[in-house]
């Protein structure tokens, strides 16, 4: 495991949104392990959350923008989020940021368009589970772009490389999701979000209203994960395969030492 002094020490340059992020509760964490997703209502606070759009200055999309901006970096490493992955790994180990990204769905004007669905782990480039958070920058009524998910699907594992389809044809490849409940779309307020595991089959409503939809998505692993495939992220840092992802692209966010 890589020295590190807890966590990048704690990204103190933004030392006022420390505990923007709360903790998860035991039932969301039952309710994750049951059904491969969970609804975190207000996980980081509203407040930051109207904070975080007024410092991208919208409508820009920057890559990794905890890499630049102060407030994306100070909840992409908090505390309570590292620990959050942790637990809903299902054990103590220490978390690695992969990817963090500005996501916007803007309105479809040209009709509606079928949901595809898709599992996580099919492309990302390392060997143990991961867990994406998706936290919602603005009002968010079920029309706009909600997630659905396929309750217990992780139970299923990698369903395939080739997974984006549209509901009927994915049930028609794999029949036994068609016996697992669908979660219903979800209104979200600015701050609330959703996590799911890297095999939990899901897929983003079109936007059907007139106003686009803001989410801050990052993806989070253990950092003892080792090198697998390919990925667009790691295109330009030759890691040996089988080797841990030991590198600043991919931070250490939260450490044993602060269990």
């Amino acid at each position: 495991m890589p020295n590190v002094a807890s966590a990048e020490k704690r990204m103190t340059d933004a030392p006022d949104v420390h505990d923007a992020v709360r903790s998860l509760t035991e039932d969301e964490v039952s309710f994750f392990w049951k059904n491969g997703w969970a609804p975190l209502p207000k996980l980081i606070d509203p407040e930051i959350a109207g904070r975080l759009v007024e410092e991208d200055g919208f409508p820009k999309l920057p890559d990794r923008p905890s890499h630049a901006k102060n407030l994306y970096r100070a909840v992409a490493h908090s505390l309570a989020l590292g620990r959050s992955a942790a637990r809903l790994l299902g054990r103590d180990s220490a978390i690695r940021l992969f990817t963090d990204v500005l996501e916007v769905d803007p309105p479809h004007r040209s009709g509606s368009e079928p949901t595809t669905f898709r599992q996580d782990s099919a492309t990302l480039p390392f060997d143990r589970a991961a867990v994406t958070f998706r936290i919602a920058l603005g009002n968010a009524v079920p029309q706009a772009a909600s997630t659905r998910f396929f309750s217990q699907s992780q139970e299923l594992g990698p369903l395939g490389r080739d997974l984006e389809l549209p509901e009927d044809e994915l049930v028609a490849k794999w029949p036994r999701l068609g016996d697992l409940p669908r979660s219903e779309p979800i209104t979200r307020q600015p701050g609330d979000a959703t996590a799911h595991h890297w095999h939990t089959v899901h897929g983003r409503l079109p936007n059907s209203t007139s106003d686009a939809r803001w989410t801050y998505a990052l993806v989070v692993f253990p950092a003892d994960a080792r090198y697998t495939i390919p990925h667009p992220a790691t295109r330009d840092l030759e890691f040996e395969q089988f080797r841990e992802l030991d590198h600043p692209d991919f931070p250490i966010v939260y450490t044993l030492d602060e269990i």
